[in-house]
């Protein structure tokens, strides 16, 4: 069952390029989360891969990326675009 608002107990069998789901770690070991964050990611060579993150990290990404604007590369046209869109 899902707990709390970390996911649901049917995540998607396709997860589209930018999502993030969160899935059971069915043979979790002693000091591992219960659920992890699934990303589906593409590379800048084009190859795409899926990979877990446990929400700690996800939210330590998340506060280091607004800390660290000058890191960023500049949004372009379309980003500024989506981003009025969303």
């Amino acid at each position: 069952m899902a707990q709390g608002n970390l996911g649901n107990d049917r995540p998607k069998a396709y997860l589209p390029l930018g999502h993030i789901d969160a899935i059971e770690n069915k043979e979790r070991e002693e000091g591992e989360p219960v659920r992890w964050a699934r990303v589906r990611l593409q590379h800048s060579d084009g190859s795409e891969g899926t990979f877990l993150f446990t929400f700690e990290e996800m939210k330590n990404a998340m506060i280091r990326a607004e800390l660290n604007k000058e890191d960023l590369p500049p949004k372009g046209f379309l980003q500024r675009l989506q981003d009025l869109i969303d």
